[in-house]
């Protein structure tokens, strides 16, 4: 009998311990739209002027993940605006792309003018 709690402790443990790391390695679109092998999905994060016409700038910063174990970049809406050199916001993008939850990347993507 104890040796099958021992097991049963230790598969707990194991999952709890996959789980935890893999949480870093998933990049999940905040829509709620799941994904299996393979998500590249861009949706919106918000709205400032909401202009849009002739002109208007796009920039764009992206973080990178790779095997939960390294996550490098800046994509902060503060860098894609200086990026592109706009001045008043129209809107927010986001671009989600994760692929078998090994690599991820997120790109925030600023409009305006």
């Amino acid at each position: 009998m104890r040796g099958l709690k021992g097991k049963v402790l230790a598969l707990a443990f194991s999952g709890v311990l996959a789980l935890s790391l893999a949480g870093c390695a998933l990049t999940v679109p905040t829509s709620g739209i799941g994904g299996g092998w393979f998500v590249g999905v861009t949706e919106p994060v918000g709205v400032g002027t909401g202009k849009v016409g002739s002109g208007l700038k796009r920039g764009a910063a992206t973080c990178t993940n790779i095997l939960g174990i390294v996550v490098i970049g800046d994509c902060s809406i503060n860098t894609a605006v200086r990026k592109a050199g706009i001045k008043e916001i129209s809107f927010v993008d986001k671009e989600v792309n994760n692929i078998l939850w090994l690599f991820g990347r997120v790109t925030v993507v600023v409009y305006g003018y």
